[in-house]
């Protein structure tokens, strides 16, 4: 190839990659700059269910610490952390044979007081005994029966059974240990179903009552579990300016474990009517909420006021967003304010 024909191809190919940019330019302003592209969605007004929005925490629904309610040696632990109970259910088991012999003398006693009461009441038929004689007869008799009767609940003590149906949530005692009577033997749970405590807001302490349904959603659970209102607080706290409330929720096969924290959406009576946007719209930036809404190709910050979330993952805005506005849905956290989109 010659020389001016090899500098003809080379010129050639500046020339395409020249037009290749003008293209490309166009696409994307002319001047460089990339026109993000959004997806929006339209506010709308609607009717929503009264909520009031709460945090707190799934406790166990009942718990105990199950003592030792004799004096002896560990012989047997039944179960361990983690095993499922059924009340009544024996957990330990302490050495018996020394109360068993402790009844058996008792019992004997037992016995010996009767036969003894048996003669003195034939005699004092026959004048030959006096009529105290007879009471102490009586009451040897009734305190040998009473005896036996202690004795046998300490040999029945001998076993730990569990109070509640449950779950074993700590373990305190070892086989072969000595233990003393109230000495801490195991923690039970019962986690089925859970008990949601929380703090409602002094504002709200006319909407909520026992009974209210109740949506519990948190990060560790896969789906949201119900219940109600079980309890509600007398009073309110002078710091947080809030009540206590309790509440039963249903937690089917045991899935999610105590202690978890959980949002929570209590359902009040009436609806309120507001404008509402997809979940999706709304961004948290230094502690507050945004939404972008567009207007005429460019996108503009607005700061919300947030209120009840609502079905179909909406949430309602009290203040910043009017009906019929389309609101920013995807490509919003990379947006300023009074940006040139382009609307998918």
């Amino acid at each position: 190839m010659s020389q001016r024909a090899w500098f003809g191809v080379v010129g050639f190919l500046f020339l395409v990659v020249g037009c290749g940019r003008g293209n490309n330019a166009a696409k994307t302003g002319g001047a460089g700059t990339i026109v993000p592209t959004v997806e929006v969605s339209k506010a709308v007004e609607e009717d929503v269910e009264r909520r009031v929005e709460i945090t707190g925490t799934l406790a166990p629904w009942e718990e105990g610490l199950v003592p030792f309610e004799a004096d002896g040696t560990v012989i047997a632990l039944l179960v361990d952390l983690g095993d499922s109970v059924k009340k009544g259910q024996v957990l330990a088991r302490i050495d018996p044979r020394e109360y068993r012999i402790r009844k058996e003398q008792a019992e004997a006693e037992v016995a010996a007081a009767e036969l003894d009461y048996g003669r003195l009441t034939q005699l004092v038929a026959n004048d030959m005994a006096t009529k105290q004689q007879v009471d102490e007869g009586r009451r040897r008799l009734n305190v040998t029966r009473t005896a036996v009767d202690l004795l046998g609940k300490k040999l029945a003590d001998t076993e730990v059974r569990a109070p509640v149906d449950g779950a074993v949530s700590k373990r305190y005692a070892n086989a072969g240990e000595y233990v003393r009577t109230g000495n801490p033997a195991f923690q039970v749970v019962r986690s089925v179903p859970l008990k949601l405590k929380g703090e409602v807001p002094e504002r709200n302490a006319s909407q909520v009552h026992v009974g209210d349904v109740v949506t519990v959603t948190s990060e560790s659970i896969g789906k949201a579990l119900t219940g109600t209102i079980s309890r509600i607080g007398p009073s309110v706290a002078i710091d947080s300016r809030s009540f206590p409330v309790e509440a039963r929720i249903e937690n089917p096969d045991g899935v999610v474990k105590p202690g978890t924290f959980a949002r929570a959406s209590i359902l009040v009576a009436g609806t309120v009517r507001g404008v509402l946007v997809p979940d999706a719209a709304v961004l948290q930036f230094a502690g507050n909420s945004r939404v972008f809404v567009v207007v005429d190709g460019k996108v503009q910050e607005r700061t919300v006021e947030l209120g009840t979330k609502a079905a179909g993952s909406r949430i309602l805005v009290k203040k910043g967003v009017a009906a019929g506005e389309s609101v920013v849905v995807t490509g919003g956290s990379l947006l300023s304010d009074g940006a040139t989109v382009v609307v998918r």
